[in-house]
């Protein structure tokens, strides 16, 4: 029997799946989004707190120390993720793009290439999730505190 053979006869439909290794894939896959999560959860509790009973204008200055900094220092951790995770799925997207030739439609229909598939979603996700990240970002020093 000969190397990604089955006891079936065929081929198994990810036969780069050694160069992949799945906790690689899951990494890049999820990170993004969780990083993203996570970022929206802490910086609207910070700016929440950051943000009570503002009523006038230079009340507004008046919540934690450093709450700006603190918020910021979310944005680029959470963007720091995000573009590892889109860096760990492109490496291995590059490691498994040949993993199967053919037309599209053939390979979705027989769920062959999946480990290149999942490395791909995994750049989409993180370039998609890291540039949602970057905005935010954006507003929170552009746009006004509360």
């Amino acid at each position: 029997m000969h190397q990604g053979a089955t006891i079936s006869g065929s081929a198994h439909p990810a036969p780069h799946r050694e160069k992949a290794p799945l906790s690689a894939l899951a990494f890049g896959l999820l990170s993004a989004p969780i990083a993203w999560v996570l970022h929206l959860l802490i910086n609207y509790s910070i700016a929440g707190q950051r943000c009570i009973g503002a009523v006038a204008r230079e009340d507004i200055l008046r919540g934690p120390p450093g709450a700006l900094a603190m918020i910021l220092l979310v944005d680029i951790a959470s963007l720091a993720l995000a573009v590892s995770a889109g860096y760990v799925a492109f490496v291995l997207w590059k490691k498994t793009k040949d993993e199967k030739v053919g037309e599209a439609r053939a390979l979705v229909h027989a769920g062959e290439g999946r480990t290149r598939f999942m490395a791909m979603c995994g750049v989409l996700t993180s370039t998609l999730f890291g540039f949602a990240i970057a905005v935010d970002a954006l507003g929170s020093i552009v746009g006004p505190p509360c």
